[in-house]
């Protein structure tokens, strides 16, 4: 029997990111253990694409958590509020629900932030001058944060010491039931690629060593996936790279991608390659194992121990000859041995959490 209340402040579904379907997730998994609440903002609904911005939309990112906060304070807003989840670390007017000086027990999902020195948050100086002041106060508001991997708790403990026994590290919330539904036969076409890659193409994913790698290897076929209508990025030399390798028949480049088309690609791929510099777990990752590709990461950060320290799966960071052998040794496999494991523990993530949520 449910007990317990919980209001859920989701993200904004865009089309191009995992925040397409992670409410569907979050909503499935929190309404089989609370008196479930979910605050869309109604009119703001048909918003799924970014305009701006690497991660977010710079805009509408804001816009649509204030609208949430209206609508949690004029409609929750009592003595006791309860447990409030907020699928984003960065929720603009979180200090309005401290200033109500109702009761309640906040929760959040920490993606990155600038505890994180290659994400957008720390690399933008004017981002980040007043981004860190904000972090420490919203660290004071939330009763618990959680983050996908131990190295992220380290840094945000760096950072804020006395966050440490708030952060739990619970994997990153995934479904890859869900995924496998998501696949559209229809643009099956026969085509097989030895490498797809599917990172943003901003400086922080490092896209230059990935365009490295074709220019080096005319003897294998690669497959580029983005949701935008063109490649678009902040490396923008990495992009007129690729453009031009594509014009030239080396690069096969899938614009416009929906879920269906790019899980498609995924599945007639044999290695997923991620170049990145800023990311924890991620999910390319985790769509990518769920369709059969093999992965093939730096030996970085999160990486090894996501990949369950598989030396075959990680190689040197930077390096484009580490990277093409690892890549010629995984060709010659059939699969990925921890590819169930990796899927089991994230698949798990959204329970994890609502355990904590339920027992604090």
């Amino acid at each position: 029997m449910k007990t317990e209340n919980l209001i859920h402040l989701p993200l904004e579904p865009y089309k191009q990111r995992y925040t397409e379907h992670l409410h569907l997730w979050e909503q499935e998994e929190f309404a089989d253990k609370f008196n479930y609440t979910s605050i869309v903002p109604k009119q703001e609904q048909a918003v799924t694409h970014i305009r701006g911005g690497e991660v977010l939309d710079s805009m509408q990112r804001p816009m649509w958590s204030m609208q949430q906060m209206e609508t949690l304070l004029r409609h929750h807003g009592n003595k006791d509020m309860g447990k409030i989840y907020f699928s984003d670390f960065y929720t603009t007017g979180l200090d309005a629900l401290g200033y109500s000086r109702n009761k309640f027990q906040a929760f959040a999902f920490c993606w990155a932030q600038s505890f994180d020195v290659f994400d957008f948050t720390f690399t933008n100086p004017e981002i980040f001058k007043w981004m860190r002041a904000w972090e420490m106060m919203a660290s004071a508001i939330y009763t618990k944060v959680f983050v996908a991997c131990q190295e992220l708790k380290d840094l945000i403990c760096i950072a804020a010491p006395g966050m440490g026994s708030k952060v739990e590290v619970v994997g990153l919330p995934f479904n890859s039931a869900y995924v496998l539904k998501e696949f559209d036969p229809q643009y099956e076409n026969g085509d097989k690629f030895d490498v797809v890659y599917s990172s943003r193409w901003d400086r922080e994913k490092n896209p230059s060593l990935f365009v490295d790698l074709v220019e080096k290897r005319d003897d294998l076929r690669f497959a580029v996936c983005t949701g935008w209508d063109e490649l678009r990025g902040t490396d923008y030399m990495a992009v007129q790279r690729a453009n031009k390798l594509a014009s030239e028949g080396r690069l096969t480049v899938f614009t416009g991608c929906d879920k269906g088309q790019y899980y498609a690609v995924l599945s007639q791929s044999r290695v997923q390659l991620n170049t990145a510099l800023q990311d924890w777990v991620s999910f390319t990752l985790l769509e990518a194992l769920t369709y059969g590709c093999m992965p093939l990461y730096p030996n970085f950060r999160s990486f090894p121990e996501t990949l369950m320290y598989s030396e075959g799966n990680l190689y040197t960071p930077y390096s484009v000859g580490s990277l093409s052998n690892k890549l010629d040794a995984l060709l010659g496999l059939d699969d990925f041995i921890y590819r169930n494991d990796i899927l089991e523990y994230h698949n798990n993530s959204l329970n994890r959490i609502a355990q904590i949520i339920e027992q604090t």
